[in-house]
């Protein structure tokens, strides 16, 4: 084993005078066994009833988002339709080691946004990644 990571480490000084020592480097790690990140990310539209105003809307959006980033380790932000006042757009991301944490986790965040009552969901879409 560290005679492959002697190589590797010889192979990754080669490439990075060559000026691609990220892509190597990154690529190497990933084919390391049990050295996998997952990435799980999210996208809600909402829906916000009796909302008049964007500054209403902004008010409903940054609460539910606030709830989600103290509720979860995720990183979250209103990701479109910043310009309509009747409908929102949040995106989160969250990473880890373990797809079936990750996938819980998504769906967590689906059903805490949903129980939170401030917005109708219309339309949620997710992606898992393994990298």
């Amino acid at each position: 084993m560290s005679g492959d990571l002697t190589q590797q480490n010889m192979k990754i000084r080669e490439l990075a005078n060559a000026g691609t020592s990220q892509t190597i480097h990154t690529s190497i790690l990933h084919h390391q066994k049990g050295k996998e990140m997952i990435i799980g990310t999210g996208r809600v539209v909402l829906r916000l009833h009796g909302v008049h105003s964007l500054k209403e809307k902004r008010k409903i959006i940054k609460s539910i988002i606030n709830r989600i980033k103290n509720s979860f380790n995720a990183s979250v932000a209103e990701v479109g339709a910043n310009d309509s006042h009747e409908r929102g757009e949040i995106g989160f991301s969250l990473t880890g080691n373990d797809q079936s944490t990750i996938n819980s986790m998504i769906d967590k965040i689906f059903n805490k946004i949903d129980v939170i009552g401030l917005a109708e969901m219309v339309d949620t879409d997710y992606e898992i990644i393994t990298y």
